[in-house]
């Protein structure tokens, strides 16, 4: 019978119970069978390697974003230099 390699997925603790034990949250070398497989189809187990693979390192998460950079000032406009000048009213 074939192995998968399975892990819980995130927030799910997962039982096995051919050992009545949970499983880890790195994962574990199990039978193939339909209990697994219906783990895997309705999303409480993540199968990392199918067979006799060693799993594939996870990879290294992300960093974190650090703070936006600031944006650059927009571009104005120079002042429209036509001014009315100030002036007694003409009647």
């Amino acid at each position: 019978m074939k192995t998968i390699f399975i892990k819980p997925a995130p927030g799910i603790k997962l039982f096995d119970p051919e050992t009545n034990k949970f499983i880890p949250a790195d994962g574990m070398k199990v039978k193939k069978t339909q209990y697994w497989s219906r783990r895997v189809a309705e999303g409480g187990a993540v199968i990392v390697s199918i067979g006799n693979e060693k799993p594939a390192p996870e990879p290294a998460p992300e960093p974190a974003p650090g703070p936006a950079p600031d944006p650059e000032p927009a571009e104005t406009e120079p002042p429209d230099k036509t001014k009315k000048k100030k002036g007694k009213k003409k009647k």
